[in-house]
């Protein structure tokens, strides 16, 4: 059996005013599997249509079409393939679609856009008038049952007028009515709700694709955030059936009314224009006229401004006095700048000068204050399109960000990105980018699953791919945003050679218009017929070589050097000369250093470099679940955190308590009506007023003290598991993070803990009252009748059986819904960072929405499932509760006819009947009670598999480092100098026989710098990792990393981490000010903080100016070199308590005179604050003045040299 995830042919129209496209997914494919979002895809013609569509009129009002399922959960262990899939219009892509219609028809003012709830009420009209009238026939039929419940005390009161036969005949009439009427009552009932959930599929399959459209032609929302949105689609599709959810689902509805109706960062219509002028993107130049932009994104409001051009020598990209601002923060003023086709244009300048921003800008993705741009867009030209396959198409932009960004997919699925695969401009394209040698590296070449977030693979290998897809595409234009800085030298080289070089590059360049941000222009100069240099959002010198020659050289500094000397010899120079001789220059000024050992010809990379040595992360396809009945240990660890024994006999006693006082005090009035006919005086009656107020205060305060208790019970418990969890995950080892995509550890901290704080405590309240009153009505029934114990026996077997049934197979159902949700979620997590952006610039924005279509389908017919077996046990105990209501009459009528002397009157007969005909509710919602409990214990269960004893952790040490001597005798704090000694070294990552690293030995003396250097794969990165112990070292003997002669492994890991700062090539930042996050816990006073900012430079550019500014979440509103600045300001605050910094080429996507800047206070770390200096090298012109080279090769230790400058 193939397990995975199964999706249907999900049916899209694209919806525009000039346009409706019909796409169909995974219909009539062959069987097909591939990994997405944690899951595996089966192909639609493998599922079974619901034979809901096909059953008879009975089978859909009994729900026995389920039957066959439910048969089949009892033998064997459900999968995705065994649910059902839905018809055509019941499809997300068909619901998406009807709603788009519905803002259009209900208003004839296309000015006025309706409001969400008049669109959800257009989109399921014929469903809310079904359930309507369903319902209005319901409230008759429910007064059934009371009525022919009178009829029989009635009977029974007036029984000396009813002796005639004539009148039995009558009283067993109204006992089969009970029966008839109240099991038509019981099928609407089931009916009405099964309408309401089908209603809220469509619901939720309408609301998933619109946010998924709105996130992806928004600007500014995070992938986290469109999660949390689509979390109250879900919220909103659940609530649909349930009427005491209505508060719920009106705070959900409204959260998405305010998100889907807010155009204001709507980026959908961005460059449309008049439709005479929009071919001409692809025949001519882009650039700016005049223009003034903003990142707060809003349509021009001439869209005559934002145009195209049809003449073949306007450039192609155009801005004439354009402005660019960014709520008042940031601002691109006066662009009057022609990226002219077909040549590569180069924008440089120092960080936070508006590099990135112009790439946005031309993307579309800022707001245009003033001037207008013509947009690298529109429809291929004729001759793109009759050319061979391959050919430059200009229907979309091959863009790669500073932060690349890859999917959840396979190496080749994210170069392709949706293209047919060419097999030989594939291979041309890895030629290009040096890619081949990293493949023989990944287990199973580039069909090797990058992981979440492409967290398996290097930083070099992340920006290479993201490169590739670009290449790779049919993009006329291709905006380069700094792609070289996250690559090593060589590399670097290799893809000028094949990329920018005329002489050289690939015939796939040819044609295009390349638009390259960088620092490296001394490297590509030569090659560039435009320069561009910015300065505080300003275009400082644009032009040739010559232009920007004499710029710089009226402003020449060391820092322009390279710059002018590459300059000059594109003037001179043969473009075939050796593209390879500034890096052996490099090269020989790391003496003694084999820096070049074992490279391979078509160069490498390296970031986070031996990732790739890790086995591939095929693990990430199929979520863990588990099979059958709950593990006891899953009871127990909810339960135990609840209280112990006691707690539990206490909470019982209580509820039975309640329950036998609450019988007594309906038995009270019983006794009560009989004194009255023997006595009507006033003190009798008060009598039995105060006995039935006392007895029904003691129920309610035992009722009460039951409730409090396990509620109380229930908080205490939820705190714990919460706390267990973020404790067990947040002390993970690092490779769980490497394996694990984020949409499954989103689900444990949401969907199941929310079951949890919500659930699972009502869930055991309910289901101990229903089963004490089930239990209680069979006591009650059996002690007036006895034999209804035949009956009850009959009906308990039944009822338990049907009850098996339904548990097998709710529960395999119940697991593969909370496991189809994660998906969902992973896809709206994947838009965030540069997602969205990339998404757009590639013209994927359908095929995203036909993704989400996909998963959010596979997740309903779990769902489907899930409510529809509800309903088929509802409508079972509905039916067994009427046999025992007519069962129960049908014997106290006999008992009366024909045992006069079994004391039976009317009033113990009401009570009794009163009983009976609440037992279906009470059989039914203990069964259901149970199940939600057991729901509840699998989100338990699902949590359970990150706690600590299942999930691996990091070890702990809890011991304590006594103070250590230092150079002058006298005793300090750990670490005191920051000497290191690794002595055989050894570490292998997770599943893998392979050495990352094997039998390293090293000494750095106390303040000294340590450049480690190598090819991809060798071990660099896992070296830091292994100092910070986030991977463990091979225990074996005589192998130690000691810091000031302490052992690490004896070290606890707070305090380790603490005392080691690493500044990362992604630094982390958070949503705040940036005081808050270069001091996180207000450790510094401010002219501290100051003075760090003022050693960094950070202060010189346009963007930041003060420690009140403030940075978005993920430092979104800052360039990626600003990030850097912050990041190493950090550690400057953090250099008395830290001896040790480590440097993951924090300098990559710096300018060359921020380098020069972060280089003096890296010095100054070193030479003034005694910190030792360990920098993991790309960029070798940082590191030819240090101390020592340690280079690596394939794990091992290739050579450990002392350069001759120290």
């Amino acid at each position: 059996m193939v397990v995975g995830l199964a999706y249907t042919g999900v049916k899209l129209e694209k919806v525009d005013e000039n346009e409706e496209q019909v796409q169909e997914g995974g219909t009539g494919q062959e069987h097909k599997q591939t990994r997405e979002g944690g899951n595996v895809y089966i192909s639609a013609t493998k599922l079974v249509e619901s034979p809901e569509y096909s059953a008879s009129f009975l089978s859909r009002m009994y729900f026995t079409w389920l039957d066959e399922i439910i048969g089949k959960a009892g033998r064997v262990k459900l999968e995705y393939i065994d649910l059902f899939k839905f018809k055509g219009n019941d499809l997300p892509g068909a619901c998406w679609k009807r709603f788009k219609k519905t803002d259009a028809s209900s208003t004839t003012n296309k000015s006025k856009k309706s409001s969400l709830l008049m669109r959800l009420a257009i989109l399921l009209k014929w469903e809310l008038i079904l359930k309507v009238s369903v319902g209005l026939l319901l409230t008759v039929f429910k007064f059934s049952g009371p009525f022919f419940i009178n009829q029989i005390p009635n009977y029974l009161e007036n029984k000396e007028g009813n002796e005639k036969q004539n009148g039995r005949a009558e009283i067993y009439g109204y006992c089969v009515g009970l029966l008839i009427f109240t099991t038509i009552q019981y099928i609407m009932e089931n009916q009405s709700l099964w309408i309401g959930r089908k209603l809220s599929i469509k619901l939720k399959n309408a609301l998933s694709c619109e946010i998924a459209e709105k996130s992806l032609n928004s600007l500014g929302s995070g992938g986290e955030e469109e999660a949390v949105k689509s979390n109250n689609a879900q919220q909103e599709g659940d609530t649909s059936g349930q009427e005491n959810s209505t508060r719920e689902a009106l705070v959900s509805l409204r959260r998405l009314e305010s998100f889907i109706e807010d155009n204001s960062h709507d980026i959908s219509k961005t460059g449309q224009s008049e439709s005479d002028e929009t071919e001409s993107a692809s025949t001519g130049d882009f650039g700016f006229v005049n223009a003034t932009l903003s990142w707060e994104y809003s349509q021009p409001q001439n869209q005559g401004d934002c145009k195209h051009k049809s003449n073949e020598n306007t450039p192609l990209l155009d801005v004439d006095n354009g402005d660019a601002t960014k709520s008042n923060e940031f601002k691109l003023q006066n662009l009057n700048i022609k990226f002219l086709r077909g040549k590569l244009t180069i924008i440089t300048g120092k960080v936070g000068s508006g590099k990135t921003s112009m790439l946005r800008a031309l993307l579309g993705e800022m707001k245009l204050v003033e001037g207008y741009m013509m947009y690298p867009r529109g429809a291929a030209t004729t001759e793109a399109a009759t050319t061979r396959p391959g050919s430059v198409g200009g229907s979309m932009i091959g863009y790669v960000p500073q932060e690349s960004w890859l999917r959840n997919a396979t190496v080749r699925d994210n170069i392709l990105f949706g293209s047919e695969y060419d097999v030989e401009r594939y291979e041309q394209v890895l030629k290009m980018t040096a890619l081949k040698a990293d493949f023989r590296q990944l287990v199973n070449g580039d069909q090797s699953q990058v992981g979440e977030r492409g967290i398996t693979l290097s930083g070099g290998q992340k920006q290479r791919i993201s490169l590739a897809r670009a290449l790779y595409s049919q993009a006329q234009c291709v905006l380069l945003d700094d792609v070289l800085s996250a690559v090593d030298s060589q590399t670097a080289h290799h893809i000028v050679y094949y990329c920018f070089d005329p002489s050289t590059r690939s015939k796939i360049m040819e044609g295009r218009t390349i638009v390259l941000v960088t620092h490296m222009v001394d490297l590509v100069a030569k090659y560039a017929s435009w320069i561009v240099v910015m300065e505080s959002g300003r275009v400082a010198e644009q032009g040739d070589g010559r232009n920007v020659f004499s710029y710089f050289s009226t402003s020449s500094t060391d820092d322009t050097q390279p710059i002018l000397s590459q300059i000059m010899e594109k003037q001179t120079s043969d473009p075939s000369e050796d593209e390879f001789n500034q890096q052996k220059q490099l090269e020989r000024q790391l003496k003694n250093s084999r820096l070049t050992s074992n490279r391979n010809s078509e160069g490498g990379d390296d970031d986070n470099d031996d990732e790739s040595d890790a086995e591939d992360v095929e693990d990430a396809g199929e979520e863990q679940r588990e099979y059958g009945t709950l593990r006891l240990d899953v009871w127990w660890a909810y339960f135990s955190s609840m209280g112990g024994s006691w707690f539990w006999v206490a909470v019982v006693s209580l509820a039975l308590g309640g329950r036998i006082v609450q019988i007594f005090q309906n038995y009270l009035i019983r006794i009560w009506l009989q004194s009255e006919d023997n006595s009507s005086s006033a003190s009798n009656s008060m009598y039995f007023l105060s006995m039935y107020l006392l007895v029904g205060i003691l129920f309610v305060v035992l009722q009460q003290l039951a409730n409090y208790s396990i509620y109380k019970g229930g908080i205490k418990s939820s705190k714990e598991i919460h706390y267990r969890l973020t404790q067990s995950v947040s002390n993970a080892i690092p490779s769980f993070f490497d394996v694990t995509p984020v949409g499954r550890i989103i689900n444990r901290f949401s969907r199941d803990t929310m079951r949890l704080d919500e659930r699972i405590i009502e869930n055991i309240t309910y289901f101990l009252s229903h089963v004490i009153s089930a239990i209680s009505v069979f006591v009650v029934v059996i002690s007036v009748t006895p034999a209804f114990i035949i009956v009850s026996a009959a009906v308990t077997a039944i009822f338990l059986s049907r009850s098996v049934k339904y548990l097998n197979a709710i529960r395999e159902i119940k697991r593969l819904d909370s496991n189809t949700l994660s998906p969902v979620l992973s896809i709206f997590v994947e838009l965030g960072g540069n997602g969205s952006s990339v998404i757009r610039a590639f013209n994927k924005t359908h095929d995203y929405i036909l993704e989400t279509a996909r998963r959010v389908d596979t997740n309903n017919r779990s769902y489907y499932l899930e409510w529809s077996l509800n309903r088929w046990i509802s409508l079972t105990t509905d039916s067994i509760g009427s046999l025992v209501s007519f069962f129960a009459s049908l014997m106290i009528i006999i008992a009366i006819d024909y045992f006069p002397n079994s004391g039976l009157d009317s009033g113990l007969a009401g009570f009794v009947l009163s009983y009976a005909l609440g037992f279906n509710i009470y059989a039914m919602w203990t069964i259901r009670d149970y199940a939600d409990l057991e729901l509840g214990m699998n989100a338990m269960e699902r949590i359970s598999q990150y706690f600590e004893d299942r999930l691996p952790q990091q070890v702990q040490v809890l011991s304590t480092i006594p103070p250590q001597p230092n150079t002058t005798g006298e005793t300090s704090l750990w670490p005191s100098s920051g000497e290191l000694v690794v002595k055989n070294l050894s570490v292998k990552y997770d599943n893998t026989d392979k050495f990352a690293l094997n039998n390293i030995s090293f000494t750095l003396p106390p303040a000294k710098t340590l450049a480690v250097v190598g090819r991809t794969g060798s071990g660099k990165s896992t070296l830091t990792l292994a100092l910070l112990r986030l991977v463990e070292r091979v225990q074996k003997m005589d192998s130690h990393i000691l810091i000031d002669g302490v052992d690490i492994s004896s070290v606890p890991l707070t305090k380790l981490r603490q005392s080691i700062t690493i500044i990362p090539q992604d630094p982390l930042l958070f949503s705040g000010s940036l005081r808050h996050n270069l001091d996180l816990f207000d450790e510094y006073p401010d002219e501290q903080l100051l003075a760090a900012v003022a050693e960094t430079g950070l202060f010189d550019g346009v963007t930041i100016d003060s420690l009140d500014f403030t940075i978005h979440e993920k430092g979104a509103n800052l360039s990626t070199g600003q990030k850097q600045l912050v990041s190493l300001t950090r550690a400057l605050l953090r250099r008395s308590s830290s001896r040790i910094i480590i440097l993951d080429e924090a300098t990559a996507s710096v300018d060359y005179r921020t380098e020069q800047q972060l280089i003096r206070a890296i010095k100054q770390l070193n030479v003034v604050h005694k910190c030792s200096i360990i920098t993991i090298a790309h960029r070798l012109n940082t590191v030819y003045d240090y101390d020592y080279t340690l280079t690596l090769d394939n794990g091992t230790l290739a050579s450990f040299v002392q350069n001759d400058s120290s």
